[in-house]
């Protein structure tokens, strides 16, 4: 795995990890606002929305977030520290642990609640919960 280090510029001189930031940032928010637009368009009536239970896939796949920004990528591949690079790498493994059983529960939430044979309820309230959790997972690697 290549990871950029703060040192690492073009020959123009523009930092790549003020970049990634940005780039990262901008697909959290555009999962989020996807969200934001399902749950605006959803009926205003008592008798649908969206339970709580069915939105935490999206609300622990945040902790990949804070995971995977809680120690230098560079600890992955050290050879200098080899108990740093041993903690790292078990953090590694957790969030990316979590990222996809989040992934996986909000597919199953998906096929089993929003994609039933009644078609009682929208799916678009599933497959935003989806696309959430995925920009989350992505935004989290870059």
């Amino acid at each position: 795995m290549f990871v950029l280090s703060i040192s690492d510029t073009d020959d123009k001189g523009v930092k790549y990890e003020k970049i990634g930031h940005f780039v990262a940032g901008m697909i959290f928010a555009i999962g989020w606002w996807i969200f934001i637009d399902c749950v605006q368009a959803l009926p205003t009536d008592d008798t649908f929305g969206i339970p709580f239970k069915y939105q935490l896939p999206m609300y622990f796949s945040l902790l990949t977030i804070f995971l995977l920004n809680s120690f230098p990528w560079s600890y992955l591949n050290s050879p200098i520290d080899p108990v740093a690079g041993q903690k790292a790498r078990l953090i590694f493994f957790i969030a990316m642990f979590t990222a996809f059983a989040c992934l996986i529960a909000q597919i199953w939430i998906l096929s089993d609640i929003y994609s039933n044979e009644n078609k009682t309820n929208h799916s678009w309230p599933g497959v935003a919960m989806i696309l959430v959790v995925l920009f989350n997972i992505i935004s989290a690697i870059i």
